[in-house]
């Protein structure tokens, strides 16, 4: 274990000097995938509808097309990824807001892709970006200027102003943020609005950030301890005003904390405090377009929770919960509203889609799923906007 940790120290030094440098113009820096992936690219013009699946563990980037109550693999796919970006913990997968280009983050860098018609992807040399961390989450702002990265090796958000036309990512940040003493940093996810970004840090529980988006000013705001060492939060969601924070918590009681927050970005309890009950080991969140349902995955009982949302106040459906057939590990939606994609571990089918319940308003119903492979870690799932 020890020489592990001197071996990634020593990574993190490598690449320190060179961490605050956008790479543009740097074609041949970061190696091609392969003969399908395209050479160093400009800017993407990817219109469709489309999921795109992480499987780190696999090493492999896939892209859907999504139609009624369907996924059609895309041509190209699945794109294998730099070994850096092979992982058996975690991965990180961001789309940007125009749906040009679709950053994959890991150890040390961050890759950009463009995402053509028809959804195929090309590495784009210019907007990869070398970085001294192993990215775990990633999320853009809403006005698309601005992307955020979670690292696991340090208590660091990285910022990274982002250049809409040709993908070049550019770092003007990292911000660090406080922990309570004696707890374990698990960095899990991270998610941003217009003026917040918040991150779940496992067993260490949340951070948040104020953010003015006009400038990029990221500033720590604020954080949430947790009581036991046995406790973690998994992810969070915020509502489309920020003034709502809900928090997937499991350890001594499974379920959703919800926390209201100032303009400041400071979090406070919200009424009693008391967590709304969930599946076993509450995972991956997901409001839907409208902010009037929200859905939690439970890893311990493959399953997800729904709820309704009603000024903060979570209600569970008259059907609780759905099942998942499998580990669920990713949340997200579609373009259109109309569908919940899922990304997680199984035997035999590790990304999902759900429609919504024709007769009951915010109940999911299964449309279909497919396999990308023998995914061990969890499919990392991100769509177009």
């Amino acid at each position: 274990m020890a020489s592990k940790g001197w071996a990634a120290q020593v990574g993190r030094w490598i690449v320190a000097g060179i961490a605050s440098v956008a790479l543009t113009g740097c074609s041949g820096f970061f190696p091609p995938l392969d003969s399908s992936s395209g050479g160093s690219g400009g800017s993407g013009g990817g219109t469709g509808n489309y999921v795109l699946a992480l499987s780190p563990d696999l090493g492999t980037l896939s892209v859907y097309t999504i139609g009624t109550s369907k996924l059609s693999i895309g041509s190209g796919s699945p794109l294998t990824l730099p070994s850096n970006l092979v992982s058996a913990n975690s991965g990180a997968i961001a789309v940007t807001r125009n749906n040009s280009f679709v950053y994959v983050g890991g150890l040390n860098a961050i890759y950009c892709y463009s995402i053509g018609t028809s959804g195929a992807l090309s590495l784009v040399n210019a907007g990869s970006q070398t970085i001294a961390a192993n990215v775990v989450s990633m999320d853009a702002s809403p006005d698309g200027q601005w992307l955020f990265a979670l690292d696991n090796l340090s208590q660091t958000v990285f910022e990274f102003s982002l250049n809409s036309s040709t993908g070049a990512l550019a770092l003007v940040n990292q911000v660090p943020y406080n922990i309570k003493s004696g707890a374990t940093l698990v960095p899990k996810s991270i998610r941003a609005t217009s003026t917040l970004v918040a991150a779940a840090l496992g067993t260490a529980g949340d951070a948040l950030f104020a953010l003015t988006t006009s400038n990029g000013n990221l500033t720590y705001s604020g954080g949430i301890s947790l009581n036991s060492a046995t406790e973690s939060d998994n992810d969070v969601a915020i509502s489309s005003d920020s003034s709502f924070l809900y928090v997937s918590r499991s350890g001594t009681a499974d379920g959703i904390a919800a926390y209201t927050v100032n303009s400041s970005g400071v979090p406070s309890t919200f009424g009693s405090g008391a967590l709304t009950a969930s599946g076993t080991t509450p995972n991956a969140m997901l409001l839907d377009s409208t902010g009037a349902y929200l859905y939690a995955a439970n890893r311990g009982s493959s399953d997800i929770s729904e709820y309704t949302v009603s000024a903060g106040t979570l209600k569970a459906l008259s059907t609780p919960t759905v099942s998942a057939g499998m580990i669920v590990t990713s949340m997200a939606r579609d373009s259109t509203g109309k569908y919940v994609l899922v990304g997680g571990v199984s035997s035999t089918t590790d990304v999902g889609m759900y429609s919504f319940d024709s007769t009951v308003p915010g109940q999911l119903d299964l449309a279909t799923s497919v396999s990308t492979g023998k995914e061990t870690v969890g499919v990392q799932v991100a769509t177009t906007h």
